[in-house]
């Protein structure tokens, strides 16, 4: 039996940011090290405990080469990492 993936839009904004930094190749402390967040915010935000921050949103976004609408809503011109 064939499991098909999620669709992105299917995702939360947590999953798609760890999906983008798994795939980007970095540790959760790399990227809150980029980004100027702890790694328990980051954690935080991949498991959509807590709403991140419109700077480090920004940051990450630059980062990992992400478009927001992309990490908000998993649809954008942009294709992820």
């Amino acid at each position: 039996m064939v499991v098909a993936a999620p669709r992105m839009e299917d995702l939360t904004l947590g999953q798609r940011l760890r999906l983008a930094r798994e795939r980007s190749g970095m540790s959760q402390e790399d990227l809150a090290r980029a980004v100027g967040t702890s790694t328990d915010s980051l954690i935080a935000y991949e498991k959509d405990r807590r709403p991140i921050p419109s700077d480090v949103l920004r940051r990450i976004c630059e980062t990992l080469k992400l478009s927001a609408d992309w990490l908000f809503w998993g649809r954008s011109q942009a294709t992820p990492p």
